[in-house]
């Protein structure tokens, strides 16, 4: 259970992770409230209702930028789980350095052992990553993530 106490918390937009098959051919973005404490990034559809997910800080082994042309925006960012991707957009460049800020610190508390060492600053297609065009099997990225030993 997350704490009572919110680190951070705001209305950013999420990627939709196209487990239907529209969304699968037209992912769009989606406006969401999360709320980071200590324990988890949490997202609602609005405030006050029943959470859509919520991602253990644990679980988390890398937070990257995205790079701009992955998307055609800027200050997208990546939330990686060995499950999963989250992909999250921020509408101002100050809450974008901010929310990967806290998430690194408190990634960087966890001392997770199986932190990612790289990471794909693009996204996949399903034919090829866009960032480098490796096909869908490399998962293992081609840049290398950020060194959360700076922060402990």
């Amino acid at each position: 259970m997350a704490s009572a106490v919110p680190i951070k918390k705001g209305v950013l937009q999420k990627r939709s992770q196209g487990k239907s098959a529209i969304g699968q051919l037209l992912p769009n973005w989606q406006s969401r409230l999360f709320v980071l404490t200590d324990v988890a990034l949490t997202y609602y559809d609005e405030a006050g209702k029943e959470a859509k997910d919520s991602i253990p800080i644990a679980t988390i082994i890398a937070v990257e930028p995205v790079t701009p042309a992955a998307f055609l925006k800027a200050n997208v960012f990546q939330v990686i789980t060995p499950a999963s991707t989250l992909y999250v957009f921020c509408e101002a460049a100050d809450d974008y350095d901010q929310w990967i800020l806290a998430l690194r610190k408190l990634v960087a508390k966890t001392q997770n052992p199986e932190l990612a060492t790289t990471h794909h600053p693009g996204h996949c297609d399903g034919k090829r990553w866009n960032c480098c065009s490796d096909p869908p099997s490399n998962t293992r990225g081609c840049k290398p993530c950020f060194d959360y030993s700076t922060l402990q």
